[in-house]
């Protein structure tokens, strides 16, 4: 038995918890549970492809989840880097920032490159109209669902103006399918909603008085 006054050595070992033990257990369950994650994201993407060949949905799968894993590590990575930098001293304001910079930069052509083969592997195992589901479904739909509430919002435009809007969206999309979190993929959406109005204001519509008039028709028909 350990004594109360004098514990020894090996009673003190006794006491002190086992952090070190406990760090690779806690690594251990965040990675359980980020790869039920990503099992989850596979599966829901693969319901709307309809493969009817179990091994052909097998390799699909698993191109997504490593897909979504390289991108994590890509982000962790610069997320790091940029931390580091924000921590270090005698920097200066402008230096700091082109440094940062010059790291978002670099990770986002790591993505680019890296979404680039991804869809190269979906493409030969997909027909292209599945491949545009995979990007749609993981960027929640944004393309159709953001397309459509400029239809309903401004109902007077013209057939070259909506190519305008989608080619626009499609092109976040396809950027935002590389992001990082649901966040960073809206980051993306937002910066093309951006132009897209721009472009509509110089086009002549009020985009204000459109979104007050909309809001007051979704109003009266509820």
């Amino acid at each position: 038995m350990c004594e109360v006054l004098f514990p020894s050595v090996a009673c003190l070992a006794l006491a002190i918890p086992n952090f070190a033990g406990d760090a690779p257990a806690a690594k251990a369950d965040a990675d359980e549970a980020y790869t039920r994650v990503l099992e989850t994201r596979a599966a829901d993407i693969l319901d709307v492809l309809g493969i009817d060949d179990p091994a052909k949905a097998a390799r699909v799968r698993e191109t997504i989840i490593n897909q979504y894993r390289t991108l994590r590590t890509l982000h962790d990575a610069r997320d790091a880097a940029i931390g580091a930098l924000k921590v270090r001293t005698g920097l200066e304001k402008a230096s700091l920032a082109e440094q940062i910079n010059a790291e978002r930069a670099r990770a986002d052509a790591a993505a680019s490159a890296a979404n680039d083969r991804y869809l190269a592997a979906l493409a030969a195992e997909l027909s292209p109209e599945q491949v545009e589901k995979v990007k749609d479904k993981m960027t929640y739909n944004k393309l159709r669902v953001t397309y459509d509430a400029y239809l309903d919002m401004l109902p007077e435009l013209t057939p070259a103006q909506k190519q305008v809007i989608f080619d626009r969206l499609k092109e976040a999309r396809d950027r935002a399918v590389y992001a990082g979190s649901a966040e960073k993929k809206s980051d993306v959406f937002n910066k093309y909603k951006g132009l897209i109005n721009n472009y509509l204001s110089a086009q002549g519509y009020d985009l204000k008085l459109a979104e007050k008039r909309w809001a007051e028709r979704r109003t009266q028909a509820k």
